[in-house]
């Protein structure tokens, strides 16, 4: 699977209830038994049975004109020997699922006790581009 934004996130762009800018937004780790779906709506809902550890919210946000980025993210202590298929953004408020990310470095990986960086991409289409 390719990365993806969640088609609740663009409804919620698009009727402003999101601030991509200004809101906290929420990375979290999911294991080999989550699969993206377009239904899913969010995080409770569809991700939090298959997160690895404790979200980690995204510092440093940035969004210029089409794309999104922020500071490379590190999730503290990964349990050692979970499998780490994707990494889920949502936004902390309201839940709304933004962006499966399974491609890219260091993913997939596996928990060793320690932490787990994700580097999110230099290139023009940052952690995401619309």
């Amino acid at each position: 699977m390719a990365n993806a934004l969640y088609p609740n996130f663009k409804n919620s762009i698009l009727t402003k209830q999101i601030d991509m800018s200004t809101d906290s937004i929420q990375a979290v780790l999911v294991n080999n038994s989550y699969t993206f779906s377009n239904a899913h709506l969010t995080y409770a809902a569809s991700v939090a049975a298959n997160a690895i550890g404790s979200p980690v919210a995204l510092a440093n946000k940035v969004v210029s004109v089409d794309t999104f980025d922020a500071d490379d993210t590190t999730f503290p202590a990964v349990t050692s020997g979970a499998n780490i298929k994707a990494v889920v953004l949502y936004h902390q408020t309201s839940g709304v699922l933004i962006a499966y990310i399974d491609t890219g470095a260091g993913l997939p990986a596996t928990g060793n006790g320690g932490d787990i960086q994700i580097n999110w991409s230099n290139a023009a289409t940052k952690i995401f581009q619309l």
